[in-house]
């Protein structure tokens, strides 16, 4: 049981026994990051494929849209069949994305020219809160400005300021779907407190400047 491999396996059959069938509905949230960040190309179609496989291999009569997304042999096949499980697309789900892109900062798999690429998509949406709004637009128009004039300092400094903002998705983890209501609410939660400080900031600031006036 315990030779290389066996671990493994064994951890497998446990997984099959004690959790039983995987139902796609519940998975939902998970299939909407997996298509946004096939196009986006944040992740390989592999990866997503490979998933498939896990659950088919540790079912013994796994849901049939699991199959299909094993059968998948190019993108647009996968993408269609993602999709057949009616997809919703809301604002969490895009933060999740962002907590994918911090992961891959951290291994070195992603750079500042991708991640705000990515970012840049998703400025138009109207349910972030507005620390996220506020930050994501300095982010990108910095991001044009130091494209036109070369200042190394200036860039490296930009560079951590990106990673700062994506790290505060780093408790967004892609498979860990089950919590990702909770943390988005405690991240929600967050960005309110952030605008709150300058709100109380500016303020004070506004009541001690109308004495002057």
């Amino acid at each position: 049981m315990f030779e290389k491999g066996g671990l493994y396996h064994w951890k497998d059959e446990i997984k099959a026994k004690t959790h039983g069938h995987t139902d796609p509905n519940e998975m939902k949230p998970l299939f909407g990051v997996f298509s946004e960040c096939l196009k986006l190309d944040l992740i390989s179609k592999q990866e997503v494929i490979g998933h498939a496989d896990w659950i088919v291999s540790t079912e013994g009569d796994s849901d049939r849209f699991f199959i299909d997304i094993s059968l998948c042999r190019d993108l647009n096949d996968l993408l269609v069949v993602l999709n057949s499980v009616n997809l919703t697309d809301d604002i969490l789900q895009i933060r999740v994305i962002f907590g994918l892109i911090n992961l891959q900062f951290l291994i070195h798999k992603i750079n500042t020219d991708k991640a705000l690429s990515v970012l840049s998509k998703f400025t138009y949406r109207k349910e972030f809160t507005p620390y996220e709004t506020n930050e994501m637009g300095y982010l990108i128009e910095e991001w044009r400005r130091l494209g036109r004039h070369s200042d190394k300092r200036a860039q490296k400094k930009f560079n951590e300021r990106v990673k700062v903002f994506f790290d505060n998705y780093s408790g967004l983890y892609l498979y860990d779907y089950k919590n990702w209501n909770e943390i988005n609410s405690k991240i929600i939660k967050d960005f309110l407190s952030k605008k709150q400080i300058r709100s109380g900031f500016f303020g004070k600031l506004s009541k001690r400047l109308k004495k002057f006036l």
